[in-house]
């Protein structure tokens, strides 16, 4: 947890949601890489997290994004989209364009047939956001999705735990663009420079939350980021473990307490 910040100043907790509260159960970066695997791809573990990286940059409303989007549509439920982002993958990795454009279509098709996964809270969520809320900290869910977000909170247990929700698509500006954040937090009528980030995607919730004034947290497990030069976690319940066990916070959890 290098660069971790002094964190008595803080007041409010913004989080992701897709990556960091939100999990596919089985991830499906691992089931393509699987299904590329049995078609001829070799993909070594440092060319994986090579491509993961590229992934999370062009999510982060890149130029290429941009360019599919204007070519092929809206992303949901749209296979020429997919394909091309195979595509796009399997050239990052190196393979000859002919069979890229093969393979991404075999394993496009496949993906669309056989995976099936379902939305994943990690266990460690709900304590830690229970936790903060009881602490006094004002929390938002700010997400790059294009839609409202009020089923898929539903969905996920997630009623009554954010003082604030937001959908980048309800505004029309996407992470890292820093005016989503800084509308989140005038909506919610807080200071950017009181409040944290909590996300996975370096390019889009480190550097978005930078631009805006925030504290960007980056929660990255397998090390995908080891120069990030920010906070970094292995987990959102380490995060809150650490919040919630600096003196700030517990000034705030004991001022909480009913009296005697």
């Amino acid at each position: 947890m290098d660069n971790k910040p002094s964190l008595d100043s803080y007041l409010n907790v913004f989080f992701d949601l897709d990556g960091t509260l939100r999990h596919s159960d089985p991830p499906a970066r691992d089931v393509f890489y699987q299904y590329a695997a049995e078609h001829g791809l070799e993909i070594a573990p440092e060319q994986r997290i090579g491509v993961e990286r590229w992934v999370n940059w062009y999510w982060a409303d890149s130029k290429e994004l941009l360019e599919d989007l204007e070519t092929f549509g809206p992303w949901r439920d749209n296979r020429d989209f997919w394909v091309n982002h195979a595509r796009r993958q399997f050239v990052q990795l190196g393979t000859e364009d002919a069979f890229a454009e093969e393979l991404a279509l075999v394993v496009t098709v496949k993906m669309w047939e056989v995976y099936e996964s379902e939305d994943c809270v990690p266990d460690d969520v709900m304590p830690t956001l229970t936790g903060l809320r009881q602490a006094g900290f004002k929390l938002g869910l700010v997400s790059n999705r294009s839609e409202p977000l009020d089923e898929i909170v539903e969905s996920l247990g997630f009623t009554g735990m954010f003082d604030l929700i937001l959908a980048a698509g309800e505004v029309g500006w996407y992470k890292p663009d820093p005016r989503l954040l800084l509308y989140a937090a005038e909506r919610l009528g807080v200071e950017p420079g009181e409040t944290l980030y909590l996300g996975d995607n370096f390019h889009a919730d480190v550097m978005g939350a930078s631009a805006a004034g925030m504290t960007p947290v980056l929660i990255d497990p397998r090390g995908i980021y080891p120069e990030a030069d920010c906070w970094v976690v292995p987990s959102v319940g380490a995060f809150g473990q650490e919040l919630l066990c600096s003196d700030g916070s517990k000034a705030r959890s004991l001022g909480k307490q009913d009296p005697d």
